[in-house]
C-alpha cells in the first residue's frame, strides 16, 4: 500500500479510537468534578494523547476498535446446500466459469480522501509557522530593553523553581499577552506596560505562571497537541479534546503556582486573570504560544478552582491512576480477530516469487484467510495486453489440486489499463497462493504470463523456489521499483565488447566500468552506469569469450549470464547475479518460423549474400570468426547495425569442420555450420546463437 493511503488510513483509526476515549473521559471529569484537582484533570487526558500516537499493535477483546468493528456474528453469512460452490477442474479448452468483463475503473475514493486530508493537514501546519514566524517577527522589531528590575526578579524566580536555564526576555509594545514560545530556545514575551497595568505581586505570580510553563515542559508538549491537531483537522471531537487539554493545562499550571501559597496569593492571583481579560487579547492565528491570557468559560473555570483550592484524595489518586492505564490500553490495542481466522492472515502478509511483463503490475493491498475463504483485494496495471484473465489460485506442492477452479469470483476478466480488483477463494486448501494474469482464454500455465505469491512468510520464502520458466515472459521482470535500472539497461549501447576465456567476475567488471563510460543521458554523474552485485556461490567453472558490437547493455548482460550458467534478476537499486538454483535458465524459447520472421537478425541473415564460404579442418570457432568478420563488411556496406555471433560452451573437444558454399545467404551458412557441428541455430534481434544440442 502506498504512504499516504496507509497514514491515512492509520489517522483515521486513531481518530475513532480517540473520539471514543475523548467522550469517556468528559464523562470522568462532569461526574468527578468535585473530586479532581486541576493536575488530575489534566492527566486524564494522557489516555488520549498515547491513543492518537499508537498503533494498536496488540490484539484484545476488550480493545476500544472492538465497538468500531462488526461482529463475529453479524459478519458470517449461513450458506444453503444450494449455495456452496462446486469444485470444477479448470480446463484449457473452455473456462469452468464464463468470465464477465469489468466496467471501468471505479473512482478512487481511498486515495482522494487520503490527498483531501493531507492537503488539509499541510495547510493547517504551513498557516500556523507562518503566523507565528510573522508574530515573532513583529514582536522582535519592536522589542525594547526590560528594565532591570524586571530582569532581577525573572533572575530570582527562575532560581527559586530551579530552572535549568534563563529564557530569552522580549519585552515590546506589539505584545498583547505574557507568553512563552519556542522549544530549543524557549522566549519569554512581556507587554511592555506590564508595570503599569499590574501590582508588583500579580507582576510576580504572571512571571511565576509563565516560568512554570517552562519547568513543566509544556512547551514541547503544546508542539505536539499543535501537530495532531493538523492531522485530525477533520474530527471535531478532537478539536474539543484539544480546547479542553489547553484549559485543563492552564488551571494545572495556576494549582502548581499556587500549591504553597498563602490565601491572599490566590486573591492576587485571581485579580490578575480578570485583568489580563479585560486588557489582553490572544495572539492571533498562532497556536505555538503558551500563555496565561484565556477568556469567557474557561477562564471562569480557572478561577472557581483557584477559589475552592484542594488537595485530592490518595484513594482518589489511585483510582485515576487505574482508570488512565485502563483507558490507555483500550485504546493502543485493536480488535480481536474473529472465531475462525488467525491475526497474521488477516493483517498482514508477506509477498514472494513475482515475474511479469514491461508494463505489467499487481499489487495487493489487503488479503483475509479464514477457514472458509481466502479474499484479495488490490490493484493492477496492464499494458502488455488488450485484456487479459486474472485468476487467485493455491499451488499445492504435496497434492494434485494445482490449478483448481471451485469458486464464481475467482477470476475476473481485466482491460487494458489501471484498475482495481477483488478476488474470493472458497475452502482454501494448504499451498502457495498466487494470482496471475493469463491471456483471454481457459486459463492455463501454456498462457499465463504474469504471477505473483504472497501468503505468510514460510509461503513467500518456498514460492522463490518455484520455476516459472512455464510463463510467456519474453523480457527481464519490471516492475515499479526497478524500472528505472531496466530503462538504463535498454538505453545504454556498448560499441564493442570483446574477452575471450574471462571468469565472471571478470566479465561483469567490464560490464560495470563500460555502463558508466557510455551513460551518456545521465546527468548525475553519481548516479552513472549500472551497479552489479554478484551473491556468494555465483562463481562457476565456465569461461566467457564474447565478441559483440554495437549490443545494448541488457543483451549483453544475458549473453554473459547464459554463456555462465547463472542469471541476473533486476532489483531496485542493484543488478544481482546469482545462482542458477537448478532452475531452468531465463531465457527465450526457440521461436516459431513466423516469429522469426520478424526479429532482426533473422531479416538480416537473408539480406546478406556470402559471396564465398570455405574452410577445411576448421574449429567451430574459426569458422564463426571467419563469418563474423564478413558480416562485418556486409554490415558496414548496407550501413545496418551488425549482428553477432554467440557460441555456447559445451561443444565435444577437437570438433573440426569443413564446407565450401558460394553466394550463400548468411542464414543458410550459419545453418549448416550448426549441423556439422552438432548445434543448434537460434536467434533474435541482435546476434545468432549457436548452442550445442
Amino acid at each position: 500500500m502506498n504512504t499516504p493511503a496507509f497514514l491515512f488510513e492509520w489517522v483515521l483509526a486513531t481518530s475513532l479510537r480517540a473520539s471514543l476515549l475523548t467522550g469517556a473521559v468528559l464523562l470522568i471529569q462532569a461526574a468527578l468534578h468535585r473530586h479532581l484537582t486541576p493536575r488530575w484533570r489534566y492527566a486524564l487526558w494522557l489516555p488520549v494523547l498515547a491513543t492518537l500516537l499508537m498503533p494498536g499493535l496488540l490484539e484484545s477483546r476488550w480493545s476500544v476498535a472492538t465497538l468500531l468493528s462488526p461482529t463475529a456474528a453479524e459478519s458470517v453469512i449461513p450458506q444453503t446446500a444450494e449455495s456452496l460452490p462446486t469444485v470444477m477442474e479448470m480446463s484449457a479448452q473452455t473456462p469452468s466459469v464464463p468470465p464477465t468483463p469489468t466496467s471501468a475503473p471505479p473512482f478512487d475514493w481511498q486515495f482522494a480522501l487520503a490527498t483531501t486530508w493531507a492537503v488539509g493537514s499541510g495547510g493547517l501546519l504551513i498557516c500556523g509557522a507562518v503566523s507565528l514566524a510573522l508574530a515573532l517577527r513583529r514582536y522582535r522589531r519592536s522589542a525594547i530593553q526590560p528594565e532591570a528590575s524586571l530582569l532581577h526578579e525573572i533572575e530570582q524566580l527562575a532560581g527559586e523553581m530551579r530552572l535549568r536555564c534563563l529564557p530569552r526576555i522580549l519585552v515590546s509594545p506589539q505584545v498583547s499577552s505574557p507568553a512563552v514560545t519556542g522549544v530549543w530556545r524557549p522566549t519569554l514575551m512581556l507587554p511592555s506596560r506590564l508595570g503599569e497595568q499590574f501590582t508588583p505581586a500579580e507582576v510576580r505570580l504572571i512571571l511565576m505562571h509563565e516560568l512554570m510553563h517552562l519547568k513543566r515542559g509544556d512547551l514541547p508538549m503544546n508542539l505536539l497537541l499543535c501537530g495532531l491537531m493538523a492531522m485530525h483537522w477533520f474530527n471535531p471531537l478532537l478539536w474539543l479534546a484539544f480546547f479542553k487539554a489547553r484549559t485543563d493545562r492552564e488551571a494545572a499550571c495556576d494549582a502548581q503556582v499556587l500549591a504553597d501559597g498563602p490565601t491572599e496569593c490566590r486573591l492576587h492571583y485571581g485579580h490578575a486573570l480578570l485583568k489580563i481579560e479585560s486588557v489582553c487579547c490572544p495572539h492571533g492565528l498562532s497556536l505555538g504560544f503558551v500563555g496565561i491570557f484565556q477568556r469567557g468559560s474557561a477562564l471562569r473555570s480557572r478561577i472557581q478552582a483557584i477559589a475552592r483550592f484542594q488537595r485530592s484524595h490518595p484513594l482518589m489518586r489511585l483510582l485515576i491512576v487505574a482508570t488512565m492505564a485502563v483507558m490507555t490500553f483500550l485504546g493502543s490495542t485493536r480488535a480481536q480477530t474473529p472465531p475462525g481466522e488467525t491475526a497474521e492472515s488477516s493483517f498482514s502478509f508477506a509477498l514472494g516469487q513475482s515475474r511479469f511483463r514491461a508494463g505489467d503490475a499487481l499489487r495487493i493491498t489487503s488479503m483475509e484467510r479464514t477457514a472458509e475463504s481466502l479474499t484479495v483485494t488490490g490493484e493492477y496495471e496492464l499494458a502488455s495486453h488488450d485484456g487479459a484473465t486474472l485468476g487467485l489460485y493455491i499451488t499445492s506442492l504435496e497434492s494434485p489440486l494445482k490449478g483448481v477452479l471451485n469458486g464464481p469470483n475467482q477470476q475476473v476478466v481485466l482491460k487494458k489499463g489501471r484498475g482495481k480488483f477483488s478476488l474470493s477463494l472458497p475452502q482454501p486448501y494448504p499451498g502457495l497462493p498466487h494470482l496471475t494474469f493469463y491471456k483471454l482464454a481457459a486459463p492455463s500455465n501454456h498462457n499465463a504470463f504474469g504471477v505473483i505469491y504472497f501468503g505468510t512468510n514460510a509461503e513467500a520464502a518456498a514460492s522463490q523456489k518455484l520455476n516459472l520458466s512455464y510463463l510467456a515472459n519474453d523480457t527481464p521482470q519490471t516492475t515499479a521499483a526497478n524500472r528505472y535500472l531496466q530503462e538504463k539497461l535498454k538505453r545504454i549501447v556498448l560499441p564493442r565488447i570483446q574477452f575471450s576465456s574471462a571468469t565472471l567476475e571478470e566479465a561483469v567488471e567490464f560490464l560495470r566500468v563500460k555502463s558508466r563510460e557510455f551513460d551518456t543521458t545521465e546527468p548525475d554523474e553519481s548516479r552513472k552506469g549500472i551497479p552489479f552485485l554478484i551473491r556468494k556461490g555465483s562463481a562457476t567453472p565456465n569461461l566467457i569469450s564474447l565478441d559483440l558490437k554495437k549490443v545494448p547493455l541488457i543483451e549483453a548482460l544475458r549473453y554473459t549470464t547464459e554463456l555462465a550458467g547463472v542469471k541476473a534478476r533486476v532489483e531496485a537499486y542493484a543488478v544481482v547475479i546469482e545462482p542458477a538454483s537448478g532452475a531452468a535458465p531465463e531465457t527465450s524459447a526457440t521461436p516459431s518460423p513466423a516469429k522469426i520472421q520478424k526479429r532482426r537478425a533473422g531479416e538480416l541473415g537473408r539480406k546478406i549474400i556470402l559471396p564465398q564460404v570455405q574452410f577445411k579442418e576448421a574449429t567451430l570457432e574459426e569458422a564463426a570468426e571467419f563469418i563474423r568478420i564478413n558480416v562485418q563488411t556486409a554490415c558496414d556496406r548496407m550501413e545496418e547495425s551488425p549482428v553477432n555471433i554467440i557460441i555456447k560452451p559445451g561443444a565435444p573437444a577437437g570438433l573440426k569442420i569443413s564446407l565450401m558454399l558460394k553466394d550463400v545467404p548468411l542464414i543458410e551458412a550459419l545453418r549448416y555450420i550448426a549441423e556439422l557441428s552438432n548445434h543448434t541455430l537460434q536467434w533474435d534481434d541482435h546476434s545468432f546463437i549457436l548452442e550445442p544440442r
